[in-house]
């Protein structure tokens, strides 16, 4: 009897699984907040830095990061050696099976504005978002959509052309540079996480199914700082959309990926670290 009073307690437990919101934790980055969120957290870990690295998050220290962690030499602004030593670029070395090795888009979007098609209502405003930020930073654009007898997921993004230079120029061969999005049907889910302010309802795009929403630039990088660009993106998009960045899969240009993981979001980087045990 005792035995069967168990089980029952715990599919109980079971069942009530995600029943309630995922509670923010204050004592986590906030990196690692939305990982566990969306189910990305495995094998994830904050990093503890001094309080004085910390601080430097709110400026461009943040950018030196994810430059100093791609091998980039050039002194950035409130970035020092004891910063750079604290992430311990060389650590990320993830389990190529673990989801947190791969590039993920994370959205919640709040169920009266995905309407009866969230797949297309969010590849609609991702569309919108790399227009406006490719042309903030000087490209031309051509929009890029495959969806074709229903293929999964759908795909939208833009190209990115620039006259002259290095970097993306205009030429007469094939379109070397872009960013593209794969949007895979969410699943509706009555309780969102408390860091996605708004709550209640939404169609979550969750990177932890085997058919997952993601990002993607070309294999080749032609001198293309991809993290400038999810960053102008993100900042064109709403609250509730997240780019999860794996090590080493999002490059500032040739042959300079970045080494840690890290979470875009409303045109921030956000980096798994948090205050040292002693830090005050």
């Amino acid at each position: 009897m005792r035995r069967a009073l168990l089980m029952v307690v715990g599919l109980g437990l079971l069942a009530g699984c995600g029943t309630v919101p995922v509670k923010y934790d204050a004592k986590a980055s906030y990196a690692m907040n939305v990982a566990r969120a969306a189910n990305l957290d495995a094998e994830l870990k904050d990093a503890e830095v001094p309080q004085e690295t910390m601080d430097s998050l709110g400026d461009s220290a943040a950018y030196g990061f994810a430059y100093a962690a791609s091998g980039y030499n050039a002194p950035v602004k409130g970035f020092t050696p004891t910063s750079a030593a604290a992430m311990n670029f060389a650590s990320w070395l993830l389990t190529p099976e673990a989801k947190s090795a791969r590039n993920h888009l994370v959205a919640w979007m709040p169920e009266e504005l995905a309407g009866d098609d969230p797949v297309n209502r969010l590849a609609g405003i991702l569309l919108e978002a790399s227009q406006k930020a490719a042309h903030e930073l000087g490209y031309t654009t051509e929009d890029i959509v495959f969806e074709k007898n229903g293929a999964k997921p759908k795909i939208v993004g833009v190209s990115l052309l620039k006259s002259g230079g290095d970097v993306c120029a205009t030429n007469e061969g094939p379109t070397v540079c872009w960013v593209a999005f794969g949007v895979e049907k969410p699943r509706h889910i009555k309780h969102t996480p408390e860091l996605v302010e708004f709550g209640g309802n939404s169609y979550f795009f969750d990177p932890s199914k085997s058919f997952r929403s993601y990002f993607m630039f070309p294999k080749e990088n032609h001198g293309l700082d991809e993290l400038e660009v999810l960053l102008k993106i993100s900042q064109h998009s709403p609250e509730w959309l997240y780019f999860y960045a794996a090590p080493k899969k999002i490059r500032v240009g040739k042959e300079q990926p970045i080494a840690i993981p890290l979470v875009i979001h409303q045109g921030k980087a956000h980096y798994f670290v948090r205050p040292s045990s002693g830090a005050q």
